[in-house]
């Protein structure tokens, strides 16, 4: 699962640094690459979130920050 995680963020910041590249979406990058490594279950946007360094958060956070999640209370915001 750390080799899936690594992998796709690698690839979100080669995205990045690549202006004219071409965009996948990061679920159909999760997909790939979660079946390349044989893994049962993609693995989650809150791991994928939280293996980020910190100094790339500022323009990958935008590309892969989870919805709003609704509660009993109502509505809960992920920040970082």
């Amino acid at each position: 699962m750390v080799l899936a995680i690594g992998e796709i963020i690698q690839e979100l910041l080669r995205e990045h640094s690549d202006e004219k590249g071409t965009a996948e979406s990061l679920a159909k990058k999760k997909t790939r690459i979660s079946g390349k490594y044989g893994l049962d279950s993609s693995p989650r946007l809150t791991d994928i979130i939280a293996a980020v360094p910190v100094e790339h958060r500022k323009f990958l956070y935008p590309k892969i920050k989870a919805k709003p999640v609704r509660t009993a209370s109502g509505v809960s915001t992920n920040q970082l």
